[in-house]
């Protein structure tokens, strides 16, 4: 982890995370009109494409 000279974390020296990897493999759509509505939701907010049903939002963000 790249340090500032106080120690910390330097948060502008850490790389972008890449989404790519962050989807799972096996892509599941959403199946009803809720998975659909949170699936839209957690795209919004975590800035990923596409969200399956069987994806984790503590891995995506």
């Amino acid at each position: 982890m790249p340090l500032t000279k106080n120690g910390k974390i330097n948060r502008e020296e850490l790389p972008e995370p890449d989404s790519s990897s962050m989807a799972s493999a096996d892509y599941a759509a959403p199946e009803n009109d809720v998975q659909e509505t949170l699936a839209s939701v957690w795209s919004d907010v975590l800035g990923v494409e596409k969200i399956g049903i069987h994806d984790n939002f503590f891995d995506l963000g």
